[in-house]
């Protein structure tokens, strides 16, 4: 994946950087003579990027803006030009800043979004701090107008003035690199824009000035689907209930028919804490959705030795795939408790602990022996096995505890990654052999930022597989790269109309305004077009 921007800038003083020269991915409508067209494939392959500058200058910085986690380049070299070339001359519009101390916050956009309904805003962090300090707290000072009511209660304020003008500035705690969420809502119509400002504070007072434009928008409410399933699963609605004003409406307007939620971090007086706001979910239309993670949920128990791979040189680090012991059991059973709890219509498996223990198997003495108790011929075959009776007794816990507590549940099982193009997930987990009793949904990771193709070509393949439209896959809008707001509802509009039956997000971090109306943009084009059928 090639960068989304190449920029080269210049400087006299090493400290004043000024945009020289630059090339740019092209994108809808672009007929930039800067922009570029690079085939993207999955193929790793070099492209020489040129960029002339034709100045004199005492400074070059080279900046490269990627939509994932890095970028490689074989080489980078500046090519001395002739004598004659002209001097730089900074020009003010062309200014680039560039942190070299302290922290900066500041938005992802430009104009910064700003709803006219309460909804979280995401700020993008730059920690320039050396040393001990990178990664220490800091804070993010923001200064508002009285155009924009900050609504997350608790917060430090103080009034300030900024050409003339009073704004009042709220302290927002920084720890560990997680801002703490806050909720913004403009009192200006949609359209119209004005000014705030960002600094970071990393203990000696405000740092990195950003006098910001920010923007109102408005997010027309979504017709909800009845049918297809759309949820935001990577998110504990008992937390956005806390700090979303009126959440239940706001989350419905947004076209979301499901909310989700974590037991495994609950202790027992919470859970019965929990009952009346998992009834009012219930009562407006939402359908509950419990997220377990095998191997994650009883963590400490399963950094016991007895649950390890067993080499001849002792436990190694990876959870072994055959292992059934105390703390196996245990595990369920605390599946079978959240359950009870929380009366689910989905449990999604968040199974990603398996990879590094399938791998060893042919060598761990507890995995030998059940291949050859059981008569296996094929290590592939074995691993699928063991893969499909996890899903058995999990299942079976499941089961048993709702029986005993008198519950009669039907719950629709999905698993992270098992569709019925990945061979084994996770190196353990079949579709061929969990479908459709154990698992009744494909879930396929698409974290792809933005690239609605992708979204389009693996559903499509999934599809071709499947008698039904049984897949709901896991999208993003950010992990793995920022991307343009509106391939949001793209990647939606290609999710459905290439087979799947709902869409499901990874994280409730990753959203932003943005994201959300086109996120709402995109279900309610699906349930218009889908209530002229039956699908709605």
């Amino acid at each position: 994946v090639f960068p989304d921007e190449v920029r080269v800038l210049l400087s006299d003083n090493g400290q004043d950087y000024y945009l020289a020269s630059s090339r740019h991915k092209r994108g809808l409508d672009d007929l930039s003579a800067d922009a570029y067209d690079l085939p993207e494939n999955k193929l790793a392959w070099v492209h020489n990027f040129t960029l002339p500058v034709r100045q004199k200058a005492q400074y070059i910085a080279v900046q490269v803006l990627a939509q994932k986690q890095f970028i490689c380049s074989d080489e980078l070299a500046a090519v001395r030009g002739p004598d004659n070339l002209p001097a730089f001359v900074p020009s003010p519009e062309k200014r680039v800043v560039i942190v070299t101390s302290g922290v900066e916050f500041k938005p992802h956009y430009a104009p910064h979004p700003i709803a006219t309904q309460p909804l979280r805003t995401k700020v993008a962090l730059l920690d320039a701090r050396s040393g001990k300090q990178f990664g220490e707290p800091c804070t993010l000072l923001l200064d508002l107008p009285d155009t924009v009511e900050f609504v997350t209660p608790g917060m430090e304020v103080e009034t300030v003035t900024h050409d003339g003008r009073d704004y009042t500035r709220y302290h927002i705690p920084c720890t560990r690199a997680r801002l703490q969420d806050f909720y913004l809502r403009s009192l200006r119509p949609a359209g119209e824009t004005d000014t705030l400002y960002m600094y970071g504070d990393s203990g000696n007072g405000p740092e990195n000035e950003r006098k910001i434009t920010w923007e109102s928008i408005d997010i027309p409410k979504a017709r909800v689907p009845k049918r297809l399933h759309v949820s935001l699963a990577w998110s504990s609605f008992d937390s956005l209930h806390k700090a979303w004003p009126e959440f239940f409406e706001a989350f419905g307007n947004l076209g979301f028919n499901a909310v989700s939620c974590f037991p495994r971090y609950w202790k027992h007086d919470y859970a019965q804490e929990m009952q009346p706001l998992l009834q009012e979910a219930r009562d407006r239309g939402f359908r509950i959705i419990v997220n377990e993670s095998p191997a994650g949920a009883l963590s400490s128990d399963r950094s016991q030795p007895e649950t390890k791979s067993q080499l001849d040189g002792g436990p190694s680090e990876h959870v072994c795939p055959s292992y059934r012991g105390h703390y196996y059991q245990k595990e369920h059973e605390s599946f079978g408790q959240h359950a009870v709890w929380c009366r689910p219509d989905y449990i999604f498996y968040d199974i990603e602990a398996y990879w590094g223990g399938s791998m060893e198997a042919p060598r761990c003495l507890r995995c030998t022996g059940r291949y050859q108790q059981d008569a296996f011929t094929d290590w592939d075959a074995f691993r699928a096995a063991m893969g499909r009776e996890i899903h058995v007794d999990m299942k079976a816990a499941i089961d048993r505890a709702l029986d005993e507590a008198g519950i009669k549940q039907d719950i629709i099982y999905g698993s992270y990654r098992t569709d019925a193009v990945t061979k084994l997930n996770d190196g353990l987990f079949s579709w061929d052999n969990t479908y459709p009793d154990l698992l009744q949904i494909a879930m396929p990771s698409l974290y792809v930022a933005g690239n609605q193709m992708a979204v389009a070509t693996r559903i499509a393949a999934i599809r071709e597989k499947l008698d039904a439209n049984d897949i709901i896959p896991w999208l993003s809008t950010g992990t793995y790269g920022q991307y343009p707001p509106p391939n949001t509802r793209d990647m939606i509009l290609e999710a459905f109309a290439n087979g799947a039956r709902g869409v499901t997000y990874y994280a409730y971090g990753d959203f932003d305004p943005l994201h959300f109306r086109y996120h709402a943009e995109a279900i309610d084009i699906v349930v218009f077009i889908a209530g002229r059928g039956t699908a709605r």
